[in-house]
């Protein structure tokens, strides 16, 4: 029933009223909702129970977490530093621990997973991730013209002390972690930029990490992000290549006697992106990252 499942929120005239696309985590009816999925999806798919498998469980796309006097205790009480709503990592968890814990013993090897994205990407406060809690780094909510690498960036430099906290949990219990990166600029698929320099230093810190794969989101416009998708796709393979000579090699082929023109334009795009100082992922940055001297400059060179 709606008003077991549904979050906690406050309505426009300051009434506590159930509704919203989540579900209210801490509610043990909402539980067994929980445990009697993972059982139909076992069931559905003629798995053993003792097979090693990941369903994932996280929060739907948009929305946020109760307020219910239950979840505000089970939260951390953090704001999200990208958005300063309340942060929900410790729910999220808490909840994939106690379906995990409550079904160990008869779904021995199942996993849970999550995205680590929008009012759920941080580090948990509160509550320890079990070990079969598995996470899928979905890092669209910081800087998109930034990357590990760029410590300038405020939002990227501070998410990077969250992977390093799942890092160091991987290497001390295994949890699973993936990272499913854009190869776009969400705002408009045909703006200039550019992940070279971003997945050149982000796809070896992810290896050391211990990501365990990459699931790449790709868009039909090579004609702006073939080279780091091309880039993305050779590094997935091999981390400890040189992302400035995986650039060479690819404007090489793609471009013939322009190629050189080409290597430069791509490297300006980096460093120009990489050194504006704008966090914004939309449009309205662009005209501060690439003013008309840029544009003029790269006129000349093609």
């Amino acid at each position: 029933p709606q008003d077991v499942v549904d979050l906690k929120v406050r309505s426009a005239d300051g009434q506590m009223v159930r509704g919203g696309s989540q579900i209210e985590t801490t509610n043990p009816k909402v539980v067994e909702l929980g445990i009697r999925y993972i059982r139909q999806q076992f069931e559905k798919n003629g798995w053993p129970k003792d097979k090693r498998v990941c369903i994932p469980m996280g929060p739907s796309d948009g929305g946020g977490i109760s307020e219910s006097p239950e979840s505000n205790a089970a939260g951390s009480g953090r704001n999200s530093p990208d958005s300063g709503k309340p942060d929900g990592t410790d729910l999220v968890v808490l909840f994939l621990n106690t379906l995990l814990e409550k079904t160990k013993d008869e779904f021995p090897n199942l996993h849970l997973g999550f995205f680590l994205y929008s009012w759920h990407a941080d580090y948990p406060m509160k509550v320890k991730p079990d070990p079969r809690v598995a996470i899928e780094i979905a890092d669209i909510n910081l800087s998109r013209f930034h990357g590990i690498g760029d410590t300038s960036s405020k939002s990227r430099y501070y998410y990077k002390s969250v992977l390093d906290l799942w890092g160091r949990l991987h290497e001390e219990q295994g949890n699973v972690m993936y990272y499913r990166p854009y190869s776009w600029n969400l705002a408009d698929g045909y703006l200039p930029f550019t992940k070279l320099k971003i997945w050149g230093e982000e796809f070896p810190y992810f290896h050391k990490l211990g990501v365990d794969g990459i699931l790449l989101n790709l868009y039909n416009d090579w004609a702006i992000n073939g080279p780091h998708t091309y880039l993305a796709v050779r590094m997935s393979w091999d981390p400890s290549l040189d992302w400035k000579q995986v650039l060479r090699h690819y404007c090489g082929k793609a471009f013939g006697k322009g190629a050189g023109a080409m290597e430069r334009h791509f490297l300006a795009m980096t460093e120009r992106q990489s050194k504006a100082g704008q966090e914004a992922g939309c449009v309205y940055p662009y005209p501060q990252i690439y003013d008309t001297a840029f544009l003029d400059e790269m006129d000349k060179l093609f």
